[in-house]
């Protein structure tokens, strides 16, 4: 949660490549992704960042907080469930398929 509130205030994150992670930062244009377990890979993710132009900056915590609009709001979950049920009732048009029968 820590990087989606981070991209959602605006901000790059630098983060380890692992699971969920993966899904929140996207490497090289919301932030660093760093080799699970290298601490030296993390560290140079790190001054990649710092080193990055303040435009730059600006621009990856702009992209990072538009996906997380896109991919993780309220309304983008709704939108995305919303779908899979539509999608759902319309594969399974069997009248009372769930109900009992007499």
């Amino acid at each position: 949660m820590a990087l989606l509130e981070a991209a959602a205030c605006g901000l790059p994150a630098v983060a380890t490549g692992v699971a969920g992670t993966r899904e929140a930062v996207v490497h090289g244009e919301t932030g660093w992704l760093a080799r699970q377990g290298d601490p030296k890979a993390l560290a140079e993710a790190m001054t990649i960042l710092m080193r990055t132009k303040e435009n730059d900056r600006i621009a990856m915590g702009e992209r990072a907080r538009q996906r997380v609009m896109d991919c993780f709001s309220l309304e983008s979950a709704l939108n995305r469930w919303e779908a899979l049920y539509s999608d759902l009732l319309q594969r399974n048009r069997k009248p009372g398929r769930w109900a009992r029968t007499p």
